[in-house]
């Protein structure tokens, strides 16, 4: 009983800290975006990604490592958390040169201070993840997430009452004293402890960390390759100002995949257990979940598609009206990915996680191509098209790992089918202002609830 409390309090935690970290990002973006020209906005997303893969360059895997590590035994928690950070501090000078490299590759050109200062706020955002994977290795999910949401304040504060013509000297600042005073603040909280104080760098610890982060580092590499191969190709293809359109879209998309994200830490120790206690059981539930998933997906898809231009206007304004149609195009990814997401934790849970790691190696195989051929020929719109095929290549694969459980049954759903087709034509035939739009699919969206949780409570 204890355990489930503990579990449910954790998720809790993680759950809120992902709704806010998801909103504050937006209200960054959106912040940006407002006051300052496309073309900006398009520079400073690529130099963020940049710093998003080199912070995760710089871990090398060694972050799920030590969660893993420290749930076995606690105990290790002090002598790996110093080693990675003296591994951390080792490379951080070819990270640095790396950084430096990318970005002549790409074009872009950084003043000195401006690139020092991004390069010091990507070591001490790799720094802070490790403190942060540390506190989650022991289950303390209370403190990693008020440290994460702690970060996402500090940035707020640092942007807000710096005022600099230069947006980059702007968010660089911003970026390095949020990670820095979050690092500082943690690292005092975990230092106090003793087992801090006696800890000792070895050699033989820093061999065993590089070794069995490798696997974790290859797969994070295929997977920003994945996730973030559309910006590098957007923007050396087609400049700032259309990647600026492009991410500005991209971001509002982003910002609903937290829901699958989120739901997808309760649902898979729940279908592990599931599956190895009660094979019926697991597939009821897989099918009651897969219908809430595609039915949230599909009516905020069809609200998106409907609304593109109302939504880009209040939310960025009229000069990003233009890329209005990336985001029709983007909508249509989103109930494919919500399906994805469920899928890729059913395969973990059913131990065929390797059936996941061909989708991602394949889709992203699929995705580089288009990319390179779609964009040169059609610019932005063809960066779309590359994201959403490449998104429907994984969800074949993975598909295909779970056909032989019989457990997607599509007749059980003809009445969500049914009202997603009336609520389609409605749009589609009487073109509904923004306000009637989001009255109409809320009252589908409580009229579906009301039959899924009817049918949760037959199963449990």
């Amino acid at each position: 009983m204890e355990d489930k409390k503990k579990f449910i309090i954790n998720n809790l935690f993680v759950f809120s800290n992902r709704i806010f970290s998801k909103i504050i990002t937006l209200l960054i973006f959106l912040f940006i975006a407002r006051n300052y020209s496309v073309a900006q906005f398009g520079e400073l997303i690529l130099i963020i990604t940049l710093t998003n893969i080199f912070s995760f360059v710089l871990d090398f895997g060694s972050s799920t490592l030590l969660v893993r590590e420290i749930a076995v035994d606690n105990k290790k928690q002090p002598k790996l958390l110093i080693n990675i950070l003296v591994i951390k501090i080792v490379l951080v000078s070819l990270v640095i040169a790396l950084f430096f490299v990318f970005l002549k590759f790409l074009g872009e050109k950084l003043d000195f201070h401006v690139f020092f200062i991004f390069s010091m706020g990507i070591f001490f955002e790799s720094a802070l993840m490790s403190l942060i994977k540390g506190f989650e290795g022991l289950e303390r999910m209370k403190v990693s997430s008020l440290l994460m949401m702690l970060e996402r304040i500090f940035i707020v504060i640092v942007l807000i009452f710096l005022s600099h013509e230069n947006l980059l000297f702007r968010y660089a600042v911003s970026y390095f004293f949020s990670n820095f005073l979050t690092f500082t603040i943690a690292g005092v909280v975990l230092f106090l402890n003793k087992g801090f104080k006696s800890s000792k760098i070895a050699y033989d610890e820093i061999k065993y960390i590089l070794n069995n982060s490798l696997i974790f580092f290859l797969f994070g590499v295929l997977s920003i390759l994945y996730v973030r191969s559309d910006t590098f190709f957007l923007q050396k293809i087609s400049g700032s100002e259309q990647l600026g359109l492009y991410r500005a879209n991209l971001q509002l998309i982003e910002s609903i995949y937290f829901i699958p994200m989120s739901l997808g830490i309760s649902i898979l120790p729940m279908f592990s257990r599931f599956f190895n206690d009660s094979l019926e059981k697991f597939k009821s539930f897989f099918k009651l979940i897969f219908s809430s998933l595609f039915l949230l997906g599909v009516l905020i898809a069809i609200f998106v598609l409907f609304n593109s231009e109302e939504i880009i206007k209040i939310l960025y304004g009229n000069k990003y009206l233009s890329g209005s149609i990336i985001l029709q195009f983007l909508s249509i990814n989103i109930p494919i990915y919500f399906i994805n997401s469920l899928i890729g934790n059913t395969l973990i849970a059913i131990k065929k996680e390797k059936i996941q790691f061909f989708s991602m190696l394949v889709g992203t195989i699929v995705k580089l191509i288009l990319l390179y051929i779609l964009t040169i020929y059609f610019g932005v719109i063809g960066t779309c098209i590359s994201v959403i095929i490449g998104e429907v290549v994984i969800l074949i694969i993975q598909s295909s790992g779970i056909k032989n459980l019989s457990i997607i049954g599509f007749r059980e759903n003809r009445i969500y089918a049914a009202a997603l087709i009336i609520i389609f034509a409605i749009h589609l035939f009487f073109q509904l202002h923004i306000i009637f739009s989001l009255i109409f699919t809320s009252i589908t969206l409580i009229f579906l609830s009301r039959e899924l949780i009817r049918e949760y409570r037959l199963l449990s």
